[in-house]
């Protein structure tokens, strides 16, 4: 039951998360002049598709594949909307480093699991002798 509740609320987290990044993305950027965000353009974009990415293996851990894919294919769509705005502007390396952020926690996914499936594998061969 409660890894039920658990599920839902890292669902919650994940979409919630979503909608701010989709907001933050598509309002004028005159309007984002906050002291936090005063960084590369690129960092935070590979922040916070980082970011979403790890909110979203965390709420659908059985559908890693589409997380990667579907957060790619939202960073090209925003960075689509953004040059349709009056307000912002579409960019390709924008979306290099949306890639960037989903693929480094892609990456890493795939390494911790092999560490330590490998090392458990290992450690109950070791048991099973």
């Amino acid at each position: 039951m409660i890894k039920k509740h658990l599920s839902i609320l890292l669902a919650i987290v994940f979409w919630l998360a979503l909608s701010l990044a989709t907001i933050l993305f598509l309002i004028p950027s005159k309007d984002l002049s906050i002291d936090v965000l005063d960084w590369s353009d690129k960092a935070q974009h590979i922040v916070a598709f980082a970011t979403l990415m790890v909110l979203g293996i965390a709420a659908y851990p059985q559908a890693i594949s589409r997380m990667f894919v579907g957060l790619l294919i939202y960073g090209a769509a925003i960075e689509c909307i953004q040059s349709m705005t009056g307000w912002r502007s579409g960019d390709f390396l924008d979306w290099v480093a949306d890639a960037t952020g989903v693929m480094l926690i892609r990456m890493l996914l795939i390494v911790w699991r092999r560490y330590f499936l490998e090392r458990n594998s290992l450690n109950s061969n070791h048991l099973n002798r």
